[in-house]
């Protein structure tokens, strides 16, 4: 279960009707409300194998003819390995794509170790041709530590096999490494590096360090050195035709590892969506003692939950609300904009239903940037713009149970429609489609974790910048981070590892910090900072005498505020009429009046 209040498992305790309930708490500033004549309003039925699917998509395809939007929110499947051939086609095949993400994954790991040995050759290569290059460079330190890493080069892998025989260990016996280490010419190594060209050898030479050496040891050197140079002509030639070869290696095998990891894809997500009910574990409890299901018995069962939305006109619309929208003229997805009380992602509707971490959105999201949010909530309003005088939506939440079972010959499904018809304000709807959103990115995150791709979220402010949400309380004048703010952004440092400094977070717990500490431990160009109010008791102790703040002008919001005279008597109406026109549809599938 989540802890986003406006959740589907959340829902039914957030419109209990009763003073404690957080929809009669914050009423007016939005508006959530079921009837219990509209609530767990169930219709079923039973029929031949498709019968309930088709019920399904017809319902479905209607209620988007009438207006609605319609949006799935999750789907799992149970299958009883009795019914062997649905079980083989379901769960074989959930079995199947594990057994090719595994496949593929392994691919994938293979893939990345050879890029990572082309990557690594490349770079030793490229680091030999920038010393090639600097060779010709006119910055004369440049070609000083260019020519002492090329005699390096050539001193300890070239020149030290000279004279070795077959497999022995060591340097060769006439290479510059065992004359010095076998205290033969001692300094050979050192004269070599000390050798700027053939010229050096020369009776006159401007190079005191070599001319006055013993005649053997210039010899010897004058060798090495001609050497060298043949070498370092082949050297280049061979670094430039191995620099190529290994970029085109890595093009490919960069290419490759990206092909793996797109062709993988559709698997985990088709994986994703086989949801297994037993990975639910209130499901797996009723499982034990559920009546439908038995060890002999041929069944399955699906459960779908299904949005269907579309926004309402209430008559004789609050007058002060009327005027607001005429004063507005329209939604603006700016901060000006969000200082508007129906703006329905205005600043209470942010720091209540998004970036709060004990019940908001981001509660349970909680990589949800504020680049992300204001993005996404500007498309929704987008979206509803052809009539921002609608303030209000239907919402009803349906859950379809279907189960398949065998009787004799035949094989039958039973079905279970649940709807729940609710009254949301704007700015509750556009928070319900925010968490839609978020299922559709949280599955693109799932995705790239299972591939070992750090996940990129796009959306930045004008800076280039992204900013978590830091929510704290105030507590004597100074400032504390939430616990839940905590545990949030510990969760997402690894898609936020430029924010979130893991120490500093652990020791920030019921830490107290002044406006300048905490903007220097959390800086406001990564991080949106949202206070959240601590309840006070002397409001609760009077609420609990039956004082309602609600009633005091400018305290209730800019939605309904009067639940019995108004909210019941015309939107409850209205949802009513929606509900019963969606369960009449459902009725027409089932030939009943």
């Amino acid at each position: 279960m989540g802890k986003f209040l406006l959740s589907d498992s959340n829902l039914s305790k957030v419109v209990e009707q009763k003073d404690s309930a957080w929809s009669f708490k914050n009423l007016g500033k939005a508006l959530v409300g079921r009837a219990l004549d509209q609530s767990d309003l169930l219709v079923n039925t039973t029929g031949m194998l498709g019968f309930i699917s088709g019920i399904y998509y017809g319902l479905l395809f209607e209620v988007r003819k009438a207006g609605y939007d319609v949006v799935k929110a999750s789907d799992v499947v149970y299958v009883n390995p009795v019914n062997k051939p649905f079980y083989d086609l379901v769960i074989s095949q959930k079995e199947q794509l594990e057994q090719k993400i595994k496949q593929g994954l392994i691919g994938i790991s293979q893939s990345v170790a050879d890029l990572e040995l082309v990557e690594h050759d490349l770079r030793l290569y490229e680091e030999y041709e920038q010393y090639i290059d600097d060779l010709d460079s006119e910055d004369p330190k440049k070609v000083r530590d260019a020519e002492m890493h090329l005699k390096t080069i050539f001193v300890e892998q070239v020149d030290y096999h000279v004279g070795s025989q077959g497999q022995q260990s060591g340097p060769g016996r006439i290479s510059m490494a065992f004359l010095r280490n076998n205290n033969i010419m001692p300094t050979i190594v050192d004269d070599f590096f000390a050798i700027n060209s053939v010229d050096d050898f020369k009776s006159d030479s401007e190079n005191k360090h070599i001319r006055f050496l013993p005649t053997v040891e210039k010899r010897m050197l004058e060798v090495k050195y001609m050497s060298y140079l043949k070498w370092l002509e082949m050297f280049k030639k061979s670094v430039k035709e191995r620099v190529e070869r290994l970029r085109s290696l890595h093009r490919s095998r960069k290419k490759t590892l990206e092909e793996y990891r797109e062709w993988l894809k559709p698997n985990i997500v088709r994986h994703k969506l086989l949801s297994d009910a037993m990975e639910d574990s209130g499901f797996r409890k009723a499982t034990k003692s559920g009546f439908f299901s038995t060890n002999t018995s041929f069944d399955s069962y699906s459960s779908i939950d299904v949005w269907v939305y579309k926004s309402i006109t209430i008559p004789e619309i609050r007058p002060e609300a009327r005027q607001k929208i005429s004063e507005q003229g329209e939604f603006r997805m700016d901060h000006v904009g969000y200082s508007n009380p129906l703006h329905p992602f205005n600043y209470w509707t942010q720091n209540n239903l998004i970036y709060n971490y004990n019940e908001g959105l981001v509660a349970d999201y909680p990589w949800i940037t504020k680049e992300w949010a204001e993005k996404n909530a500007a498309s929704i309003v987008n979206k509803f713009k052809e009539d921002p005088h609608k303030l209000y939506y239907i919402f009803i939440h349906i859950n379809i149970g279907k189960a398949n079972f065998k009787v004799g010959s035949h094989e039958l499904e039973d079905g279970d429609f649940v709807l729940n018809g609710y009254v949301f304000s704007y700015n509750v709807m556009l928070a319900k489609l925010l968490e839609k959103a978020a299922k559709e990115e949280e599955l693109e995150i799932y995705i790239d974790d299972m591939l070992g791709i750090k996940h990129e979220f796009p959306d930045k402010d004008d800076d280039g910048n992204q900013h978590l949400i830091l929510e704290y309380v105030k507590e004597k004048g100074k400032y504390k981070i939430t616990d839940e703010c905590i545990e949030g952004l510990l969760k997402v440092k690894d898609y936020f590892s430029d924010h979130v400094n893991v120490s500093v977070l652990k020791e920030s717990k019921n830490k107290l910090y002044t406006l300048k500490e905490l903007e220097d431990k959390f800086p406001k160009s990564k991080f949106h900072y949202v206070e959240r109010q601590k309840e006070s008791k002397i409001r609760k102790k009077m609420e609990e005498w039956g004082f309602d703040f609600r009633f005091i002008r400018g305290a209730g919001g800019p939605y309904e505020t009067t639940f019995r005279d108004r909210i019941t008597k015309f939107y409850f109406v209205a949802s009513g009429i929606a509900v019963s026109s969606v369960k009449d549809m459902i009725l027409k599938r089932m030939n009943m009046p």
